[in-house]
């Protein structure tokens, strides 16, 4: 990631409502730090949702994946996307933050968690801004968009290559 200051880093965060309050309060602080952090109810009424929840997870500089304690099942259509955003861009940062002891769903274990308490908001940003700094200076880190950028267009060339190829079979 770059730093904020540089660009405005696009943040998207998934959750579910019962989690909505905490997610708030990240926003507003994130954004405090110069992240355009976006969530599901910062979109224009009348937007196709499904559409532009994708676009915002798979356009993201990082994504932060709320998990709270209880079920999960309205966040997993997001946290597929998620996972495909981050496979075909490998750039992108992905953090689960637990919340309230929450354990990580088992396909997300590798994945560094950030544990934090609902009612410590500052807690849990100043954690996602220390995920941030080391991976901007991590080795395998280029804060380059450009290199993003051209990682992106190489996901569509596959998503392309996958639909013709899915076209020949069922010939």
């Amino acid at each position: 990631m770059k730093n904020a200051k540089e660009t405005r880093e696009k943040v998207f965060i998934s959750y579910a409502n019962r989690e909505r309050a905490f997610v708030e309060q990240l926003v507003k602080e994130l954004s405090l730090h110069g992240y355009e952090a976006q969530a599901d109810w910062m979109l224009k009424q009348g937007t196709d949702w499904k559409r532009e929840i994708r676009h915002g997870l798979q356009t993201a500089d990082a994504v932060l994946l709320v998990v709270g304690r209880g079920p999960r099942g309205e966040q997993r259509q997001e946290w597929a996307v998620a996972l495909e955003a981050k496979w075909k861009d490998p750039q992108m940062l992905l953090i689960p933050i637990l919340l309230d002891n929450a354990r990580v769903p088992s396909f997300l274990s590798r994945f560094p968690a950030l544990k934090t308490d609902p009612d410590d908001v500052s807690g849990a940003v100043k954690k996602v801004l220390r995920a941030f700094a080391a991976a901007r200076s991590g080795p395998d880190r280029r804060p380059v968009r450009a290199d993003r950028e051209e990682s992106l267009k190489r996901g569509k060339r596959l998503e392309y290559i996958e639909k013709a190829a899915e076209s020949l079979r069922s010939r």
